[in-house]
């Protein structure tokens, strides 16, 4: 009898509890996990779009310094497929300081984003409505540059000049 007396007055876990306790643990191990992963492309996202975002105003600037040649910038484009230059860019004009800056927009962005898939595109249009009497004729400037192959990895700036 003493025995008994004595298993039955100690303490302790039984298996069942530590094997809940280690599949409570694992969930939240888990899902802890899980926010850091998407905590994490959530940074990426945010830092490919901060590039983009600079690219595209950096560009825009540099039509700004060439507004004289505005028109020509209209329909120029560059795409990286993963290298820090350019792989493609089209250029429908022969002036060079046009050339110079599409280029180098190309570069700086292939250069910030190594390895990822990028491109820019510049559209010139002049829209109605959008003159001043005794000035020329307002153009709206649209500078996209896309990062990605997703349906929300565009970046678009537009300017009227």
């Amino acid at each position: 009898m003493l025995v008994a007396k004595q298993l039955k007055q100690e303490t302790g876990f039984t298996l069942l509890e530590v094997m809940v306790s280690a599949v409570i643990l694992a969930i939240v191990l888990l899902g802890t996990g899980t926010g850091q992963l998407v905590t994490t492309r959530g940074v990426r996202t945010g830092y490919t779009n901060s590039i983009a975002t600079a690219s595209a105003g950096g560009m825009v600037a540099k039509i700004r310094r060439n507004r004289v040649n505005l028109a020509l910038y209209n329909g120029a484009s560059f795409q990286n497929t993963g290298t820090n230059s350019p792989t493609a860019v089209i250029i429908p004009t022969a002036d060079t300081t046009v050339q110079k800056d599409v280029v180098a927009w190309g570069t700086e962005v292939g250069a910030s984003l190594p390895g990822s898939i990028s491109q820019g595109t510049i559209v010139v249009t002049t829209p109605d409505g959008l003159s001043i009497p005794n000035q020329p004729p307002s153009q709206v400037v649209t500078v996209t540059v896309t990062i990605g192959d997703g349906p929300n990895d565009a970046v678009v700036v537009q300017t009227i000049f």
